[in-house]
């Protein structure tokens, strides 16, 4: 599994992915590397999950990891490395952490911009939850500032 697992980091090249397996790997081979990937199995992955727990590795990490691994297994299948990749079980992903603003912090957030042109698109950013692409592709032609 190591030789697979530096095979496709390589093929990924500059995608951040590649930078993140190699943390990543330093779990994951340790468990998985010198197994085949015919020979991973769910009791295998699910002992993973378990060694991850009980070292206090989150959940999230973990399941990002194995993510990892399949990522890894499904490249060799479809380059022909192995004749299929195995199932990996992961843990399920976990709930996001639910945070908003307030109107005082976004505020703040405007008036420590280093820049007016900042401080507009936080502004902008927040008054319309829009997408940070959309809010840079906006034209002056698109902007009602009578109606406002």
């Amino acid at each position: 599994m190591t030789d697979i697992w530096e095979m496709y980091r390589r093929n990924l090249g500059d995608k951040p992915t590649a930078e993140t397996m190699g943390y990543t790997g330093k779990a994951v081979l340790a468990h998985f590397g010198h197994y085949r990937p015919d020979q991973i199995d769910t009791a295998l992955c699910r002992s993973y999950a378990a060694a991850r727990e009980k070292a206090g590795i989150s959940q999230g990490s973990t399941h990002t990891e194995l993510g990892h691994l399949r990522s890894a297994m499904m490249w060799a299948e479809k380059n022909r490395l192995i004749d299929k990749a195995t199932a990996i079980e992961r843990p399920p992903k976990p709930t996001p952490k639910e945070r908003f603003l307030t109107k005082a912090e976004v505020a703040r957030l405007i008036e420590h911009a280093s820049a007016a042109h900042i401080g507009l698109a936080i502004h902008l950013l927040f008054a319309t939850a829009g997408r940070i692409g959309a809010i840079l592709d906006l034209t002056w032609d698109r902007v009602d500032m009578e109606g406002a």
